[in-house]
């Protein structure tokens, strides 16, 4: 019966560690610069989307927001992720899709709020291709 505590433990930090809320910083700030300020920046601003910082995410469009803070059903964010590959639409554009995970953690987040720290924490800066040398 001494078994059964640690058993208890371990399976309430689990699901504590599930409940906890997504951390910009370590999981959404390293998808969206590794897979998406390339293209969706101040330069090249493909799709009318700048995903530099919150303030240029969030700023009204015409085309309609970018992130709804609560509803990743009605973010573009999220959607583009999760259209089937084919779709023109379907993001990343190029390369590989998202894993499953990283989506899910992009829809946990909006729904949690969105929550993208100002400052430094918040601010994404695209990395300028390498030049060949030649």
């Amino acid at each position: 019966m001494l078994w059964f505590l640690p058993v208890c433990l371990a399976a309430s930090q689990l699901k504590a560690s599930d409940d906890a809320a997504v951390d910009f910083v370590r999981q959404i700030k390293p998808v969206i610069a590794d897979r998406c300020v390339e293209c969706h920046n101040s330069e090249t601003l493909l799709g009318n989307v700048n995903l530099q910082s919150r303030a240029l995410a969030m700023q009204e469009r015409k085309e309609g927001p970018v992130i709804v803070p609560r509803v990743p059903e009605k973010s573009l964010f999220y959607l583009t992720l999760t259209l089937p590959p084919r779709d023109n639409k379907a993001m990343p554009a190029t390369a590989h899709r998202l894993p499953k995970s990283d989506v899910e953690t992009v829809r946990r987040w909006i729904k949690e709020g969105a929550r993208w720290p100002e400052g430094k924490d918040g601010e994404i800066i695209p990395r300028k291709p390498k030049l060949k040398a030649g």
